[in-house]
């Protein structure tokens, strides 16, 4: 028998809304999906959300740039981004190291030239600190011949 080492997915995850609860800041993310179906190339995808969760921050600075990007494997040609900048309030007590931050990031539309693989990385001050692969499929069969 083969073993298999059991990893953690990193959080990003891709849904069609965010709502944020005013007073708690919870997130319900509404309709989370792992790929784009495109009927024909080039694909321009309907809007949508990535959102990330980032911890083990130490000595969390006043502000704090975050990039998402979508990347073509291996080239790393970047084919849409998104960035936040966040900044720490002076009268808010600091952030633990353990804390997590929430992030989402809007993107209006992508265009997918062909179908395949594309990395979703996320970058922390320019550095990339996690990423997740999501996949273009062309609609290979309409909802009723499935």
């Amino acid at each position: 028998m083969e073993a298999f080492e059991a990893v953690l997915a990193p959080r990003i995850i891709l849904s069609d809304r965010v709502i944020r609860e005013e007073g708690t800041g919870k997130l319900s993310l509404i309709g989370c999906f792992d790929a784009f179906l495109g009927q024909s190339f080039p694909f321009q995808s309907v809007p949508f959300f990535v959102t990330v969760a980032v911890t083990n921050i130490a000595n969390f600075p006043d502000q704090l740039n975050v990039v998402l990007r979508i990347e073509t494997p291996g080239s790393g040609h970047v084919i849409a981004s998104s960035n936040a900048n966040l900044r720490r309030n002076p009268e808010s007590p600091p952030i633990p190291r353990t804390g997590v931050i929430e992030i989402t990031f809007p993107f209006a539309s992508v265009r997918f030239d062909s179908p395949g693989t594309f990395d979703v990385v996320c970058l922390v001050s320019n550095e990339p600190i996690g990423k997740r692969q999501v996949e273009v499929k062309p609609v290979t069969a309409r909802p009723d011949q499935v």
